[in-house]
C-alpha cells in the first residue's frame, strides 16, 4: 500500500527535531568541568578557588589570586564617605585606583584629583590594592578577571548607626571629579542598607575597557579610567571612630615580563566567549542582584517570593478583570 504524502518514517522530521533538541540543550546547558570552575570564579571571586582561564585566554596566560584587608572611616571625621576601587587600574598615578574619601556632611563638594580640602580628606590607597606590587614587578601586560568588596562595621551594637551603600559604577562616576558627593553617589549605586550586622559583600563585572589587556605601568591617560567599571562603597551617618573592615579581592589575568624566564606568546585582540558574556548568561539564571550579597539583600529576596507566593494562590474572579484579581491580594 503507497505512503501517504507527509506519512512518518523511520527517518521522520519529529526525529530529527528531537535530535536538534538534544544538541540545543547540550550547548545552551553545556559548561564542562573547566567552564564551571572558571564561571564559579567570576561570580564568588571572594570564595571560589583559583581557575584555568578557559575563555578568551587562547594563547595561555596566567592568573593571579590578590587580596587586601583596609580600616576605613576609623578616625573622626568618617561620619560620611566613600570607598572607590577600580579593579583595572593599576597605576603608579595618584588617586586613580583606590581611594577613600571622607567628609563631614554627606553633601560636602569633594575634588577627587586633590589629597585634602576644607571639610574632606581624600587618601590614596593605590599602593594598597590587591595584586599591584605583583603586577607592576613581575607583569608584562594583565587584565582583571574578577573582583570583590567585602565590608563589615567594625563598631559596637549599641553605637551601629546610619546606613551603607555601594555596587558597580563607571570611573568616571569619581575619577577626576570636582563635584562628588556622598549623597550623589548614594543615588547611584544599586544597593543601600542600614549599617549592617553582618558582612555585606558588592562583586564587580568588567566594562568593555576592562577586557583589554594593559601595562601595569601605563599612565592614567593610556588606561582611561573612566572607561573602567569601579565598585564604590559608600556610608552615611555612623558613628566617629567606628569604621569598617574591607576586603578586596582580585583575580588577575596577566602575562610575565620577559625578564621572568617564561616565555609568552603576544596577547590576542579579543576573545571568542567573553567574560562579560559568560557572566550575563549565568546572572540571567540568578534571582534578583547578582552582585550583592547581604543579609539585606536575602531578606528582600525572600519578601518577594513571599509576595509573589501570594500573588499566585490568590483566588481568580471567573470573567474578572487583572486589575480584580489583584485586589483579591
Amino acid at each position: 500500500m503507497a505512503k501517504r504524502r507527509g506519512a512518518k518514517t523511520g527517518k521522520s522530521g519529529k526525529g530529527q527535531k528531537s535530535q536538534k533538541l538534544k544538541i540545543q540543550r547540550v550547548v545552551s546547558a553545556g559548561l564542562d568541568a573547566m567552564g564551571k570552575a572558571y564561571a564559579r570564579l567570576l561570580l564568588d571571586p571572594c570564595g571560589a578557588p583559583l581557575a584555568h582561564p578557559v575563555w578568551g585566554s587562547q594563547e595561555g596566560s596566567l592568573l593571579v589570586k590578590t587580596e587586601i584587608v583596609l580600616n576605613v572611616a576609623v578616625d573622626g571625621t568618617n561620619l560620611n564617605g566613600a570607598l572607590l576601587w577600580s579593579p583595572g587600574t593599576i597605576t603608579p598615578t595618584a588617586r586613580a585606583n583606590l581611594v577613600e574619601v571622607e567628609t563631614l556632611a554627606a553633601n560636602t563638594a569633594v575634588d577627587t584629583s586633590t589629597a585634602s580640602g576644607t571639610g574632606y580628606v581624600v587618601t590614596d590607597l593605590g599602593v594598597n590594592s590587591p595584586g599591584q606590587v605583583f603586577l607592576t614587578t613581575q607583569a608584562s601586560v594583565y587584565r582583571p578577571v574578577a573582583a570583590c568588596m567585602e565590608v563589615m562595621y567594625l563598631g559596637s551594637e549599641s553605637s551601629r548607626s546610619g546606613s551603607i551603600g555601594g555596587g558597580v559604577v563607571s570611573g568616571g562616576t569619581w575619577y577626576n571629579t570636582a563635584g562628588f558627593t556622598v549623597d550623589r553617589l548614594a543615588s547611584l549605586v544599586p544597593h543601600g542598607e542600614r549599617t549592617p550586622v553582618s558582612k555585606t559583600e558588592f562583586l564587580w563585572y568588567p566594562s568593555g575597557a576592562d577586557e583589554l589587556f594593559q601595562d601595569p605601568v601605563e599612565t592614567v591617560a593610556a588606561q582611561q579610567v573612566d572607561r573602567r567599571n569601579s565598585i564604590a562603597f559608600n556610608w552615611t551617618g555612623i558613628a566617629a571612630t567606628s569604621g569598617f573592615r574591607v576586603k578586596l579581592t582580585a583575580v588577575y589575568e596577566y602575562k610575565p615580563k620577559l625578564a621572568t624566564g617564561i616565555a609568552m606568546p603576544p596577547p590576542d585582540a579579543g576573545s571568542r566567549n567573553s567574560m562579560r558574556d559568560v557572566l550575563g548568561t549565568i546572572a540571567r539564571t540568578v534571582a534578583g542582584n547578582p552582585y550583592v550579597r547581604s543579609a539585606a539583600m536575602a531578606a528582600g529576596h525572600q519578601f518577594v517570593r513571599a509576595v509573589q507566593y501570594q500573588y499566585n494562590q490568590a483566588p481568580r474572579m471567573r470573567g474578572g478583570s487583572y486589575r480584580a484579581s489583584i485586589g483579591e491580594l
